[in-house]
């Protein structure tokens, strides 16, 4: 399974153990089961979906397989297409770059929010008040996002807010060196 998976790809000095999101697949209960399994490699979501659980849910999953690591989490996050949102998960789809910049602003909020105290959030989608947050036993500051694109608005979030670009596999490398790089700079600009 996927524990042994990870363990494999630790013993084969690959970098990181990513795991799917799919309509009968969970992202991080995968990971929580490798976290104590191994001890070099990273793990992490490749993808979870960035708009079917509610923000400060996406941020204590991260957190909380940090946690379980000793500080080798990598969320990644995609916004999935229309169909996956309505048909699949029941929730709605709208400007799916937009609403992923602003997640990531609140996701950077709550990690920067765990070594005490509370936060609010006043965005556009999202508006949150959490008065209480910590997480005493936090690994690191801050847990690293990476953002799903293979349109131009998605390249262009993830250039403006993320750590790194997870691609896709329809995207081919031409389309990576003629529009995804271009995308990601303008940005990160």
């Amino acid at each position: 399974g996927d524990v042994e998976l990870a363990l494999r790809a630790e013993r084969n000095a690959f970098s990181a153990a990513l795991t799917i999101e799919f309509f009968n697949r969970n992202g991080f209960v995968p990971l929580a089961a490798a976290a104590p399994q191994t001890s070099r490699i990273r793990l992490g979501t490749g993808i979870a979906n960035s708009f079917t659980r509610a923000p400060l849910l996406l941020a204590s999953a991260a957190m909380d397989i940090d946690e379980l690591s000793g500080g080798r989490m990598i969320l990644g996050l995609g916004s999935a297409t229309r169909r996956m949102n309505e048909d699949w998960y029941g929730v709605p789809f709208s400007r799916p770059a937009a609403r992923t910049r602003e997640l990531v602003a609140l996701l950077r909020t709550a990690f920067a929010a765990q070594r005490g105290g509370g936060f609010k959030f006043d965005g556009e989608f999202w508006k949150l008040n959490v008065p209480a947050f910590s997480r005493p036993h936090a690994a690191r500051a801050e847990v690293p996002i990476w953002i799903a694109a293979v349109n131009r608005g998605m390249a262009r979030a993830a250039g403006a807010c993320a750590d790194a670009l997870i691609g896709h596999p329809i995207a081919t490398r031409r389309w990576h060196r003629e529009v995804t790089l271009g995308c990601i700079a303008e940005g990160e600009r």
